[in-house]
């Protein structure tokens, strides 16, 4: 059903499948679901699950998203590389950066996490 706001704090590894058909893990928002409106809430969710896929199913090792990064670099398709390095210079950006409040491109933000979990 559209519209329908996964459990996106559900830490269990199982996977589930999206009403569009994309395999997803919890805690994944895919595009057809309804994403956070709020863009803390968003970046916020969206690195913490990076985080938690990039260690549970690459498993990486390392205590930031950086470092997790680092871990597996070699083990990831160079546009995953790319769009994990763009939501951790976002989240970084809109946690750090005292004039950032909003994301300049929501949508894009949203894509590129996306790339970043997808197997393709």
């Amino acid at each position: 059903m559209p519209g329908r706001r996964m459990d996106y704090l559900n830490t269990s590894a199982e996977e589930e499948m999206c009403e569009c058909g994309v395999l997803i893990f919890p805690a994944t928002l895919h595009s057809c679901t309804r994403y956070p409106l709020n863009d803390y809430e968003l970046v916020i969710t969206c690195s913490k699950n990076l985080e938690r896929v990039l260690r549970e199913f690459y498993h990486a090792k390392g205590s930031c998203l950086g470092e997790l990064l680092n871990s597996i670099r070699r083990n990831l398709h160079p546009f995953q590389v790319k769009s994990i390095e763009y939501v951790i210079a976002i989240r970084n950006k809109l946690v750090h950066d005292v004039h950032t409040r909003t994301l300049f491109n929501r949508d894009h933000f949203i894509d590129q996490n996306e790339l970043a979990l997808s197997d393709d």
